[in-house]
């Protein structure tokens, strides 16, 4: 069945929207934020399966946005991920329409998988990829939307996380920007939040283990080249080495410099940001669930999946 022959017909509609989705291969970048996930996304989207004629690799915040689909046009990453409106108001909108009385649940997973066949039809990749941290907690709505899918959890030491959230709020501040309430978490809370997010990779790793991968920021900074190749395994895609100079569509961020910089170790220390005290509240509510990461990657290292 073909997806836009089925565009005006409910029933057909969401069926062939399944078998488009059941034979595709997305890779989707969750777990914490401030973690290498903007320049991995960069990387991957570069590299030959997922290049695309338009659009950006952004974060999509998708599943959030489901709710209030029908207004997709507002929230500008939707807009961005597929190149633009030319041409995806003429299935998005339909899709809308045509699903406007399907129950909510039912509609939601449409609306994933149309979103994506759109951005296949008009960015033309061979592959998505898409970023979004907080998708860590939707991973499994996402599988279900599309089975052959691949997960990589981003992994940064806390602390390490932590100041890199401070250091980017100085720069919003100094920027005259206002920055994103996460940024401005206290210790505890954010321990919470680090926390919430190891426990859904472990949760994922038992649900779907052949569809996560770990990822480990103090690795890919410290032999990026190597520790990607691994990573594209993980994943059944070609690296390039070119992908790791290529032009990242954010060059000239101010907020985030680091992103068209060479992929290396910057020697950045966390305790020109933190307190020891603050550090070791972070590091005894986390102590838990790190052991749990450094089991999945030792396991990772050896076998290649994780698997039990």
């Amino acid at each position: 069945m073909n997806v836009l022959n089925c565009l005006k017909q409910p029933r057909n509609l969401m069926t062939a929207l399944e078998l488009w989705s059941v034979d595709q291969r997305p890779v989707f970048i969750v777990g914490i934020p401030r973690s290498g996930t903007t320049r991995l996304s960069n990387i991957i989207g570069r590299s030959p399966e997922f290049i695309r004629d338009r659009g950006d690799v952004v974060e999509t915040d998708l599943v959030s946005r489901l709710q209030d689909f029908s207004q997709w046009e507002k929230f500008g990453p939707l807009v961005r991920f597929i190149g633009g409106t030319h041409g995806a108001r003429k299935i998005l909108d339909q899709v809308v329409h045509t699903l406007r009385e399907v129950p909510i649940e039912r509609r939601r997973k449409a609306y994933v998988q149309a979103y994506f066949f759109t951005m296949h039809e008009l960015c033309k990749p061979q592959r998505a990829v898409e970023k979004t941290p907080l998708h860590v907690y939707a991973s499994d709505f996402l599988w279900s939307c599309f089975p052959k899918a691949k997960f990589i959890c981003s992994y940064r030491e806390p602390c390490d996380v932590y100041a890199s959230m401070r250091r980017r709020r100085e720069t919003e501040v100094r920027n005259r920007r206002a920055p994103d309430a996460w940024l401005s978490q206290g210790p505890e809370d954010f321990a919470k939040f680090y926390r919430d997010i190891l426990r859904q990779f472990s949760i994922l790793k038992h649900k779907i283990p052949d569809h996560v991968v770990p990822f480990s920021y103090k690795e890919f900074v410290s032999d990026p080249e190597f520790y990607l190749r691994g990573i594209f395994e993980s994943i059944d895609a070609k690296f390039s080495t070119a992908a790791l100079t290529d032009p990242h569509f954010e060059e000239g961020n101010v907020s985030d410099p680091l992103l068209y910089q060479p992929v290396r170790n910057y020697g950045q220390d966390w305790r020109e940001y933190l307190s020891e005290d603050e550090a070791s509240t972070i590091d005894q509510m986390t102590a838990s669930d790190r052991d749990f990461m450094d089991e999945w990657f030792a396991k990772f290292h050896v076998d290649g999946n994780g698997d039990d």
